[in-house]
This record gives structure tokens, sequence and C-alpha cells, in this order.
């Protein structure tokens, strides 16, 4: 263990824990092998000027920084306002803190969680569930074998690729495309720069842009004033309440569509279909 205001210049290389101390730093990698290894700790601001590769658990302290990769087959966790200039890879589950800065890719057998108003310049890869809280951004993709959930007014700057359920809360950005086995929602004044396709549900709520088709097997709820610039099917139900959507709607159900709900193109539906006034469908209307 290296105590509070420590410097080691070189490197670590331990069979058991490795434990820094307060403004510590290690000038060079830290290694901790074996399956009984608890874990490397850096506390608050310490720094380490390599990798950190780990048997165990890896827990760096607020405002650490770790200018190299963190390779480790238990779990991952930054603290506050932390930075790690490489990729991270967890054999466990993997959380970044609020306000920290990921250089790398993460990739998780577990979940993984980014805490508020931070930064990940690469893709999110987990078998778990991910997590990214509010104002964070993704600057590559998001794929898991779980569910996703993106926090208000967060970015993901790639594609959405979950097993799970995908929610996208209000004033969130995805500039990709959402594809996923179960269902979607989509919080207010979000916006979709790509297609959707789920496997379930699917909500668009209001003020919505989705610059692409929507596709499901399941039902289609799309509310006041959404906008969807490309086609809208569904195997289930669709209901539009006041909504653009540029493109033919397509349903294996019912549809209903609502005052103020506008469609250029054809609406077909597999069983009845109401249309209420104050709609305006510019292509053909459904039999």
């Amino acid at each position: 263990m290296a105590g509070d205001s420590s410097t080691i210049d070189g490197e670590i290389d331990a069979s058991g824990d490795v434990s820094t101390g307060l403004d510590s730093s290690v000038d060079g990698d830290v290694t901790s092998g074996g399956d009984v290894v608890t874990g490397v700790s850096t506390g608050l601001d310490s720094s380490v000027d390599g990798d950190v590769t780990s048997g165990g658990d890896v827990v760096t302290g607020d405002s650490s920084t770790i200018d190299g990769e963190i390779d480790v087959s238990g779990d991952v966790s930054t603290g506050w306002d932390s930075s790690v200039d490489g990729d991270v890879t967890s054999g466990g589950d993997t959380t970044i803190g609020d306000s920290s800065t990921v250089n790398g890719d993460v990739d998780s057998e577990g979940e993984i969680s980014v805490g508020d108003s931070s930064t990940v310049d690469g893709d999110l890869t987990a078998t778990g569930d991910v997590t990214v809280a509010g104002s964070s951004t993704i600057a590559g993709e998001i794929s898991t074998d779980g569910d996703v959930f993106i926090g208000y007014s967060s970015e993901v700057e790639g594609d959405i690729d979950a097993g799970g359920e995908v929610v996208i809360s209000n004033s969130a950005t995805v500039d990709g495309d959402i594809t996923t086995d179960g269902p979607v929602t989509v919080g207010d004044s979000a916006v979709v720069k790509g297609e959707l396709e789920a496997r379930d549900e699917v909500v668009i709520s209001g003020s919505v842009i989705i610059e692409g088709s929507v596709t499901t097997t399941g039902d289609i709820t799309v509310r006041w004033g959404a906008e969807i610039y490309g086609d809208v099917d569904g195997d289930g139900d669709v209901v539009v309440e006041g909504a653009l959507i540029e493109g033919n709607l397509t349903a294996g159900g019912a549809v209903e569509l609502e005052w103020g709900t506008t469609i250029t193109g054809d609406v077909s539906a597999g069983r009845e279909a109401t249309i209420h006034s104050g709609v305006t469908i510019e292509g053909e209307e459904p039999s």
C-alpha cells in the first residue's frame, strides 16, 4: 500500500491487493493478478501513468486519472470527475462516475452505468443493462443483450442495438439507428436521426422527431406534436394522436388517427380504421 501524497516512479506488479492513498501517483503500469485479488484502488486526486490490470476489482477515487487502459476480471468503478485515457474492459459491472471521461471503449460482461455529465469517447458493449444518466455523451455505439436507458438531454452518436427495453428520455438525441428485441419508449422532445426497429410496443411521445422509419412487431402509439420522416409499420394496432408522418402508415391490426394528424402517404389497416375529423391523408385511405 502506498500512503497519502506518495509518488512511485515505476511499475507495480503484485499478486495481491494494491492500494494508493490520497494525492498519490504511479508513473507506470499497475498489475494485480490472481483470482483472489480484491482489486486495485486509487484514492482522491490519485493518478496512474500507465495501464491497470487486475484479477479482481478496480476502484478509482474522485478526481483520479488513469493514463492508460483498465482491464479487470471483476468490476470497475470510477469516482466523480475521473478520467481514463484508454479502453475499459471488465469481467463484471462497470460504473463511470459523474462528470467523468473515458477516452476509449467500455466493454463489460455485466452492466454498464455512465454518470451524469460524463463522456465516453467510444462504444459501450455489455451483456447486461446499459444506463446513461442525464447530460452525458456517448461518442460511439451501444450494444447489449439487456435494456438501455438514455437519460435526459444525453446524446448517443452511434447506433443502439439492444436485446431488451430501450428508453430514450426527454430531450435526448440518438444520431444513429435503434434496434431492439424489446419495446421502445421515446420521451418528449427527443430526437432519433436514424431508423427505429423493435419487436414489442413502441411509444413516441410529444414533440419527438424521428428522421427514419418506425417498424415493430407490436403496437405503435405516436403522441401529439411528434414528427416521423419515414414509414410507420406495426404488426399490431397503430394510434396517432395528432402527429406528422411523412410516409406510409401500415398496421396489421387497427388504426386510429386523431385530430391534427397528417399522413403524407398511404394508410392501410389489417382491421378497423377510425379516422377522426381534422385528419389529413394525402395518399390512399384504408378501404
